[in-house]
């Protein structure tokens, strides 16, 4: 292995480990942030050659027409909460280009030893602050919840995970079934620990939108049958099943336990709020998310190609509570991109997930592999709709730890043919 592999190695360990162990840099002169410049500046003063491709180009078109409709004082709907438009454009430029640049020099060499690294560096670092916060979650099962009701200047201290990080714990539970089913011996139980851990985080997050994506794909996981007509087979049985146990009652008498169970923590509303749904009855935070979804929707068909400004007078801070005398939600990151920036800011947006999506399919092989892959994605793409919550966690989760962890552990080796 050159040196210049080795750099980039080592910059990207720098990067993962400073992303996903909040408590080192709660403790050290570099914080998650200061990681990223550092990472971003690097990365590309060592491979600038390889901007030359559809994918840069279209990461360029973003951020430059962000950094134009601040010029113009137009809003950049990128979320983020209450700041300046340029100091937005700036973070959002340091949360991506990290990843992107981690992204294009993976796909420079298209080696299965990089994606291995890569790969179990994050789980490493994810499995570490799993371990570290859950003596924190015994004492305190609402320890992650408060942590966002405070804010994070008054706990910043004790190496809670930042939102953005628990919304992109989704977006790898696929790879984790994935590598349980191709795995055997101490590497299954390895794969099964890591995602008992997973799911415990998980749950203890409290997020309606993870805990439905959860389920849905460890339905699917269950579902899935390489042999079609046995997947028919297995859907038409499960299918019986449940309309068995909704018919009796059983669905309603679980989530009342359930209920009672959860008494006095922040997954108790949630699970209600699940209960209202299946029972047909209305269910305020699902009501409120979608007039806001609304809101920028309209926006869009408003003004498609520009958007419409979200700036007021009447509302200085764009945050959850104000958002509804706002002309943007701020409750999806495409949708808001879109009813505040239009085509304009959201086709580069979606161009970008869409070209890095295609270029990891074509690398990887088929089947099974791809199916959990793509598991992946779609989690990733429900957030991006559902919530306004997608940092650098949500991006090198979905661009580089998804896709490296089911290369890495799939049982058809990487071939010259799919270079």
């Amino acid at each position: 292995m050159d040196f210049k592999k080795k750099a980039f190695l080592a910059i990207s360990i720098f990067y993962i480990v400073y992303l996903f162990v909040p408590l080192l840099g709660n403790y050290t002169p570099i914080n998650s942030t200061s990681a990223s410049i550092i990472t971003a500046g690097a990365l590309f003063l060592m491979y600038y050659r390889l901007i030359k491709n559809k994918i840069f180009v279209w990461y360029a078109a973003y951020i430059v027409i962000l950094a134009f409709f601040v010029l113009i004082g137009h809003t950049i709907t990128i979320g983020l909460g209450s700041m300046s438009d340029s100091r937005k454009l700036l973070i959002e430029t340091g949360f991506t280009l990290p990843t992107i640049m981690i992204f294009l020099i993976l796909r420079k060499y298209d080696e299965l030893k990089l994606y291995r690294i890569i790969a179990f560096t994050a789980l490493a670092a994810n499995i570490l602050s799993f371990l570290y916060c859950v003596p924190l979650i015994a004492i305190n099962p609402n320890i992650l919840r408060v942590y966002i009701t405070v804010g994070m200047e008054d706990m910043s201290n004790i190496g809670i995970p930042y939102y953005a990080a628990l919304h992109s714990y989704v977006i790898f539970v696929p790879a984790l079934i994935y590598s349980i089913r191709v795995s055997s011996g101490k590497k299954k139980l390895f794969f099964i620990g890591c995602f008992i851990l997973y799911l415990y985080m998980i749950y203890n997050t409290s997020i309606t939108t993870n805990l439905v994506i959860t389920l849905i794909i460890l339905l699917f996981s269950l579902l899935y049958k390489n042999n079609v007509k046995n997947a028919i087979l297995t859907t038409f049985i499960f299918s019986i099943f449940i309309l068995v146990l909704h018919f009796s009652g059983a669905i309603e008498s679980i989530f009342d336990s359930t209920i009672k169970y959860t008494e006095g923590t922040y997954s108790n509303g949630k699970i209600r709020g699940f209960k209202d749904m299946y029972m047909g009855t209305s269910d305020e935070i699902v009501d409120y998310r979608e007039r806001l979804h609304m809101i920028s929707f309209m926006s869009f068909v408003q003004s498609p190609i520009w958007g419409r400004n979200s700036v007021r007078k009447e509302v200085i801070d764009a945050s959850f509570v104000s958002a509804e005398n706002s002309v943007i939600g701020y409750h999806s990151s495409l949708l808001d991109r879109l009813g505040g920036m239009g085509v304009l800011g959201g086709l580069p947006f979606v161009m970008i997930f869409w070209l890095i999506y295609k270029d990891w399919k074509y690398r990887m092989p088929r089947g099974e592999c791809q199916y959990f892959y793509m598991f992946g994605v779609i989690a990733a793409f429900i957030l991006l709709y559902e919530k306004a919550v997608f940092g650098q966690e949500g991006w090198f989760s979905l661009c580089i730890y998804l896709p490296c962890m089911v290369i890495a552990v799939s049982r058809t080796p990487i071939t010259s043919s799919m270079k």
